[in-house]
């Protein structure tokens, strides 16, 4: 399972959604609801801007469109190797 960065698009912090974006450099922009944030996390700590790290699966609504999961916050102890993996891909 690969391994992604990008970071939340900014959105009104005023609504109160069950989603948001991220936003990946060659992947484009992905839609992720709460069900599919990593146990420890809420959505609530994903703000406009942060880094974080996902998974990426077709969307079962768009087609063509990806949809991430497994997200998480960027964790620059923990997420090391998935840093390099992306470095040497480049």
């Amino acid at each position: 399972m690969d391994k992604y960065i990008g970071y939340i698009k900014p959105f009104d912090l005023k609504q109160n959604m069950a989603y948001r974006f991220i936003s990946h450099q060659s992947l484009g922009d992905m839609f992720f609801h709460k069900t599919d944030l990593k146990a420890k996390f809420k959505l609530s700590q994903f703000t406009p801007d942060e880094i974080v790290v996902f998974s990426i699966r077709e969307s079962s609504r768009v087609a063509g469109k990806f949809k991430g999961y497994d997200v998480e916050l960027f964790n620059p102890e923990l997420h090391s190797m998935t840093l390099l993996s992306i470095y040497k891909k480049l």
